[in-house]
Parts: C-alpha cells; structure tokens; sequence
C-alpha cells in the first residue's frame, strides 16, 4: 500500500516541460518544484546578466515553459576607447546604446572585421568582438554647388567611388 503511495505520488509531481536555452527547445522531465530546480537538475547556472522566464523562484506545472538567454561578454571599441558588457541581447544597435554610445549617420559596425547591420541579430556565441568605425565627414564643391558626404572609406578615391559622382 505504502509503495502504490509512493508511485502515485511520484506521478503527480513529475513534470515535463519545456526548456528553451538561447533558442534550442527540449522537453524536461522533472521532480522539481521551482524553476531554478530545473535549471540545477539540468547542470545550468544562472548568471546575474542571463534573461529567464518565469523568474528561478516560480513554481513548475506540467506542461510549462521556460525560457532562458544566457549573456555574452561584448568588447566594443570606438576609436581608442574599450567598452566591456554582459547582455543576452545580440541586435548590434541595443548593444551599443547598452554600452552607451552612439551609432551617427554613415558610421559602420564591424563584427570580428566583418560589416554588419546595427538591426541584425547576431548568431549565438560566448563573446562578440564589435568595432565602431566612424564615419568622416567630407564636402565636396564645385562652383556654387556643394555635397556632404559621410564615409568609412580609408581613402577619398574609395569614398568618391561609393557615390555616383563622376569627376
């Protein structure tokens, strides 16, 4: 009698849900009573930075579902300065105004010396090395006429070759 106790008491708090790592889907079956105790039965810490939900404290139903991202580190360098964060975010543009620095008209993100776009998502990794490559600003008369243009060209041949202008 004791031992059908125990097998129907097991079969009520067994659980299984579903776990989402930074985007992988898996279902978990647990005997945990709390999120963190699934987290814990699935050998992942919890970093201060990591985004969850339903936070660590909630309890877990069958059926449920748990999120988490966990963070990156992020170096970025503008010009001479280093900027160091943790974040899960991974959109280039969220990730500099994070860090606190600006994205002007013509400047260039550059992951790992690759151009990307500031609104892409980025793929998952540990770490992201982001370089802010500014744009220079260059006026460009002839008689009465004039153009401002802004550039990460290294050279004012290749920037001129980025316009449609014909000298």
């Amino acid at each position: 009698m004791v031992l059908i106790g125990m097998l129907l008491f097991l079969a009520g708090v067994r659980k299984t849900v579903i776990l989402e790592l930074n985007g992988q889907r898996s279902a978990v079956t647990t005997l945990a009573l709390r999120v963190a105790g699934v987290l814990r039965q699935e050998g992942i810490e919890l970093e201060p930075s990591d985004r969850l939900w339903p936070n660590d404290n909630q309890p877990v139903t069958d059926g449920g579902y748990i999120r988490l991202e966990q963070a990156a580190r992020v170096t970025i360098w503008d010009g001479k300065r280093q900027v160091q964060i943790e974040t899960p975010e991974r959109r280039p543009a969220n990730l500099l105004a994070l860090a606190g620095l600006a994205l002007y008209p013509g400047d260039q993100i550059l992951l790992d010396g690759t151009p990307v776009h500031p609104a892409q998502i980025l793929p998952r990794a540990a770490s992201y090395r982001l370089r802010i490559r500014r744009a220079v600003r260059i006026e460009l008369r002839a008689g009465d006429a004039s153009q401002i243009l802004y550039t990460t060209a290294a050279t004012f041949g290749q920037a001129l070759a980025e316009t449609d202008l014909v000298l």
